[in-house]
């Protein structure tokens, strides 16, 4: 298997959620699974989700413009 592949894709689209998405994204990454990929997909919030999942640098996700 080609280490960039995963076997799990999970999207999350979200606006004004800050909070919500890092508590979501930590909820999945407490799971025993470890062959996933996170793509957040912000609508141009302006409360700092995007600088927030930044500032994290989770392992998993993957920046989608």
């Amino acid at each position: 298997m080609n280490k960039n592949s995963c076997d799990v894709g999970i999207e999350i689209k979200t606006y004004l959620r800050k909070d919500m998405v890092c508590n979501l994204v930590d909820r999945i990454q407490a799971l025993t699974r470890s062959d996933y990929k996170i793509v957040v997909c912000d609508d141009g919030s302006s409360d700092g989700t995007v600088e927030e999942i930044r500032k994290i640098r989770y392992h998993c996700l993957r920046r989608k413009k």
